[in-house]
């Protein structure tokens, strides 16, 4: 299901002033369903256990969450019913005669050793990927708010805000790539965000050293000026990320006509299913990282709850989990940028030349 929907994301469009759109929505949907189950696991079934994370509390949350998806998994296959014909998947080869578009393991394989793009793009989606999934644990979000901040309602509140508000990049982000390519935002923002990371983590320390103690960090829970700077940083970093988002759901369509261009071959799903297998093993390792993490500060035989002893080996474990790993994932970015080639004038000219063999193959089949 996730190579399909995302290889209809890609088809839907190939203009390029359209397609970072595309991806902002996409992006603002990704953001805000995990935002809405959030708050429904904080404000809604917590409660009923007590504020702590056990198996019936766990057991009622996947009933929640599998009715959700179900909607969504429904909602999804009514809605690409126009786009998800076979005229749409057709492909036309270097020789301009359209064919019915068939993959061999062979072609799957050539995507990921003969196209350094796409290695490139791999590198910096799965980086994050793997960051976000990490730092997305149930374990690493108690670790935050509720061992050191000590206050559920305090981080929620601030994530609701930066999700809300982060919507607003999001949208920039498409304007923004639409106007520079996805290959100099993705640079630009993953500086923005080890700017922010490092600020955030800076600000934290500052409350341990004139709060006494790692205890200081508890000054977010009182929603005073420390919180207010807190959320403000929050949503810098929330919308960073969204841009970056954006930037990849972009990218991932410009490799797909760059494809097209390089070998003649139309793969989206080839794309989408081979980045979705790899993203899956690599993020696979995201919760067992978690787990070994707060092993390493004494959780062996429970989990972070609320009111635990905050200490500054949890600190700096909850400071890895929650931005450490990011900033690595950001300066892949960075790396992967100076080997990555499909710049905005880059893909004018894929574009352009796409477009040609599609009248070629219009006169041929006429000429027919």
């Amino acid at each position: 299901f996730t190579t399909s929907s995302g290889t209809i994301a890609i088809v839907i469009t190939n203009d390029p002033t359209q397609r970072p759109m595309t991806s902002m929505i996409s992006t603002i949907f990704s953001y805000t369903v995990p935002l809405i189950c959030t708050n429904l696991i904080t404000f809604v079934i917590l409660p009923k256990y007590d504020m702590i994370y056990n198996i019936d509390m766990l057991s009622e949350t996947m009933i929640w969450f599998s009715v959700i998806s179900l909607v969504f998994v429904l909602t999804c296959c009514w809605g690409v019913r126009k786009v998800d014909v076979h005229e749409t998947f057709a492909k036309i080869p270097k020789n301009n005669q359209e064919t019915e578009s068939k993959t061999s393991l062979k072609d799957m394989w050539s995507v990921i050793k003969d196209n350094r793009n796409v290695q490139m793009y791999m590198l910096t989606t799965i980086s994050d990927r793997f960051a976000q999934q990490t730092m997305s644990q149930s374990v690493v979000n108690n670790l935050l708010g509720g061992v050191l901040i000590g206050s559920y309602a305090a981080t929620t509140t601030a994530n609701n805000f930066s999700q809300i508000i982060g919507v607003a990049f999001a949208f920039l982000g498409g304007v923004l790539i639409a106007k520079y390519g996805a290959k100099k935002i993705t640079t630009q923002w993953s500086w923005l965000n080890i700017l922010s990371a490092a600020v955030t983590v800076a600000m934290f320390v500052i409350l341990c050293m004139t709060g006494g103690g790692v205890d200081g960090m508890k000054q977010l829970s009182a929603f005073g000026l420390p919180f207010v700077i807190y959320v403000i940083l929050n949503i810098f970093k929330t919308g960073a990320n969204m841009v970056l988002t954006t930037a990849g759901g972009a990218m991932k369509a410009d490799l797909v006509d760059y494809e097209y261009e390089r070998s003649g071959n139309y793969f989206p799903a080839v794309l989408t299913g081979v980045y979705s297998f790899v993203d899956k093993i690599v993020t696979s390792f995201a919760s067992a990282l978690a787990m070994v993490c707060i092993a390493l500060v004494g959780y062996t035989a429970t989990v972070p709850q609320l009111g635990d002893q905050a200490t500054w080996p949890i600190f700096w474990i909850a400071m890895f989990l929650n931005f450490g790993l990011a900033v690595i994932g950001w300066l892949c970015n960075v790396v992967a940028m100076k080997f990555y080639t499909l710049d905005r004038e880059r893909m004018i000219h894929v574009q352009k030349t796409l477009n040609e063999r599609k009248e070629a193959a219009k006169m041929s089949a006429k000429k027919q």
